[in-house]
């Protein structure tokens, strides 16, 4: 018997299995708490949904192989530029100041800065 796809599936975003989405992220969350009986447990409980514990180490494995992705590209993307081969300065200035700023509600909170420079 052939595979049955369903027009909405792509639309409503819907993961591979039996969880919506929500449910499948709720589960994760859980399993990343506590262990994944527990955690299947806990989602029956909160939200009315059965699982398996497979079903919790599957998904929080998958999501642990995504999350890993996205911090190695973020990394790869915000990485610092190659260290040029100018030696490190010997004195540096360093400059501290604070200020208060108004937020809403007539709280104020206190805003730092530092400076860093090099002495020429």
């Amino acid at each position: 018997m052939d595979q049955v796809f369903f027009p909405l599936d792509e639309e409503l975003a819907l993961l591979p299995g039996h969880l919506a989405p929500r449910q499948q992220e709720h589960l994760t969350h859980l399993a990343c708490f506590m262990p994944f009986e527990k955690a299947t447990q806990m989602l029956e409980t909160l939200l009315g949904v059965r699982t398996t514990k497979e079903t919790a180490r599957c998904l929080t494995e998958r999501m642990g192989v995504c999350m890993e992705a996205a911090y190695i590209a973020e990394g790869e993307r915000l990485s610092f530029p190659p260290p040029t081969d100018q030696p490190a300065p010997q004195r540096c200035v360093l400059s501290a100041d604070g200020a208060m700023i108004s937020l809403v509600n007539k709280q104020w909170a206190e805003v730092r800065t530092l400076a860093i420079g090099e002495l020429t």
